[in-house]
């Protein structure tokens, strides 16, 4: 059993004797990027965690893992708050729930080294696991199918690509992502602006029916939209009147691409709003800036990441379909 450092806590796995904490490397970090904090304050703040967690007050939620575990800020934040000195020593391992560690009469924490080695047994077997589960279902699977492909040689692929067929099928799933990715990003970005942060009658009943695409299969919206607009559907009268085609042509296969794809963008933008709480578009609101101004300098950067993601993951289910 050896007293764990603050280089050990701040992630690097090592161990020391020392009962004062060492400023590492990467405490350094945090302290050049927080640009407040002195070598000798982040000493200070580790010492109060020891006399802390000697007292029971932290209840084992901070200890043996700051700062790596926690943002530097809230781990500062809550080791300000333990200013008051240390009563005499009590052993709170129990009420802490740190098995296999200790508390010295000094109110250091002590634990075994290399408890938490990335090269652990636990680890290993977690991380063959995962690579045997990825290796079967998605590794195997696409390399048949890249060996199958290339069997032939490449001139066999560029014989197959110009085959007229393979044109078609290459321009029908283009075409069919050009007109549901801006349609469905439109209307994502507007949904989510929506629902985001407020609460009205039916806003539940709303969220659900927009993830109803994800447990319908194709199959069954393509019959939703032939039992719609089929000969026999409920707008057949007012299709044939107008002479408009909808189902087996291209206006059916983008309704059908639309409803599929229609999810994505609203799902990947309201954590990122929600998270936001408004109060950057508050604040320019109150200097003057309106609402299309607001959306563009403001809200959109801030959710930028996040509306690329469900754009791509739209595109995505498009041309797959």
């Amino acid at each position: 059993m050896q007293t764990l450092s603050a280089r050990a806590l701040a992630g690097q796995g090592a161990c020391s004797s020392k009962a004062g904490p060492q400023i590492t490397s990467r405490a350094n970090k945090y302290l050049a990027l927080t640009g407040s904090v002195r070598r000798g304050a982040l000493a200070e703040c580790w010492r109060r965690a020891e006399d802390a967690s000697a007292s029971g007050r932290r209840s084992g939620r901070c200890l043996g893992v700051l700062p790596s575990a926690l943002p530097f800020s809230r781990a500062w934040g809550s080791l300000d708050r333990a200013r008051a000195p240390a009563p005499p020593f009590r052993d709170t391992r129990a009420r802490a729930g740190l098995k296999g560690s200790s508390l010295s009469s000094k109110g250091t924490i002590t634990a075994p080294c290399g408890g938490d080695s990335l090269n652990s047994p636990g680890r290993v077997a977690l991380v063959a696991v995962a690579a045997l589960y990825a290796t079967l279902i998605v590794v195997l699977p696409f390399g048949s199918i890249f060996v199958q492909a290339v069997a032939g040689g490449l001139g066999s692929i560029a014989r197959a690509m110009a085959e007229p067929e393979f044109l078609h099928a290459t321009k029908m799933t283009m075409t069919m992502a050009l007109i549901a990715v801006p349609v469905n990003t439109a209307f994502g970005v507007l949904a989510a602006l929506v629902l985001a942060g407020r609460r009205f009658a039916g806003r539940r009943l709303l969220l659900a029916a927009m993830d109803i695409p994800f447990s319908i299969s194709p199959v069954v919206t393509g019959l939703m939209f032939v039992l719609l607009y089929g000969r026999t559907g409920l707008f057949a009268p007012l299709i044939a009147r107008s002479g408009f085609q909808v189902v087996f042509a291209l206006p059916g296969m983008a309704l059908a691409t639309m409803f599929v794809t229609l999810p994505f963008v609203v799902r990947e933008l309201l954590p990122a709003l929600e998270e936001k709480e408004g109060h950057e578009e508050e604040a320019a609101a109150s200097l003057g800036a309106g609402r299309w101004r607001t959306f563009w300098e403001v809200t959109l950067p801030n959710v930028r990441w996040a509306l690329l993601y469900g754009v791509i993951l739209t595109n995505a289910r498009a041309m797959g379909e």
